[in-house]
């Protein structure tokens, strides 16, 4: 595939027509998302290490999920609600990006103590809250933009980037919570968050559409223009919601992700109070364990 050119004006880079930009930028921002989820791995150990009680951790980790379990409906506002001059899903991914930038800009400005388990609540919610609505958001642009014959092959990439993005800020964050508590480890987050969002700032879904709200441009796809109401999208997402098989694959990840809820909260307890872990050695066992399952997967 050729770059995009117009007189007088730089190379574009337009995702619907470069194959080495779509893989490259997909897996970089899989890798994006996850981030924060390294992050939040890697202060479970911490505060166990720190004395916090077992019940404090588990609300924690409960707390902080709860924002991925509200995905189903940002997919439908998101529909309904877009710039199609800047891409139908791509000013999602930016809004949600620089939200995540800000998230742990403030967080690193307030760098809470371990026992101020109400503050870190607060803003592990908020930091899973713009990470998930960018999962949906890259997630509706791939699909938008991938070819059919292409979205295997970037399945694997973008599941891969993700897992890599939680090896390397688990163990990252578990050396930088140690040694500068959790506004170091927030800096570093949003140090490599923001270089990712420089890259969906500069990268259009389709040619000719509009970088930022005041550039120039205009929707590439305007037989998609059209005014849907968000009850309409609501019903008929609700209508293949319960479908029998969509039901059973519901049941299958509800299943997958009770296991990891206890996984994620006892694993940690464990190897530090019991096996003699600290949290920053327990934070890259399961950094390297994680990235070579990642590895393994991808072969």
């Amino acid at each position: 595939m050729r770059a995009t050119y117009r007189r007088g004006a730089y190379m574009t880079l337009v995702l619907a027509e470069q194959r080495w930009l779509r893989l490259s930028s997909f897996t970089a921002f899989y890798f994006a998302q996850g981030v924060p989820i390294g992050l939040i791995a890697a202060i479970l150990p911490w505060l166990s290490q720190r004395g916090v009680s077992e019940v404090d951790i588990a609300w924690y980790a409960t707390v902080v999920a709860l924002p991925w379990a509200f995905k189903l409906l940002a997919g439908p506002f998101m529909d309904r609600f877009t710039a199609p001059a800047m891409g139908f899903r791509r000013p999602w991914a930016l809004a949600a990006q620089a939200g995540l930038v800000a998230a742990f800009v403030a967080l690193a400005a307030t760098a809470p103590a371990a026992h101020e388990m109400v503050v870190l609540m607060a803003f592990g919610f908020l930091v899973n809250t713009f990470a998930a609505t960018q999962d949906v958001a890259v997630d509706g642009m791939a699909i938008d933009i991938l070819p059919e014959d292409e979205r295997g092959r970037a399945n694997a990439f973008m599941a891969f980037g993700q897992t890599l993005g939680v090896a390397a800020f688990t163990a990252v964050c578990g050396f930088l919570l140690v040694r500068f508590g959790v506004g170091g480890a927030a800096v570093a987050c949003g140090f490599t968050v923001g270089v990712i969002f420089a890259l969906v700032s500069v990268v259009r879904e389709r040619a000719g559409e509009k970088l930022m709200p005041w550039s120039e441009g205009r929707p590439a796809l305007v037989e998609r223009m059209q005014s849907v109401r968000f009850r309409e999208i609501l019903r008929d997402l609700l209508r293949v919601l319960f479908l029998p098989m969509s039901l059973l694959l519901v049941l299958v990840e509800f299943l997958a992700r009770v296991r990891d809820g206890i996984a994620i909260v006892v694993f940690p307890v464990i190897a530090v109070q019991e096996l003699g872990f600290d949290a920053q050695s327990y934070a890259a066992f399961d950094a390297v364990t994680g990235l070579i399952a990642a590895v393994i997967g991808v072969a």
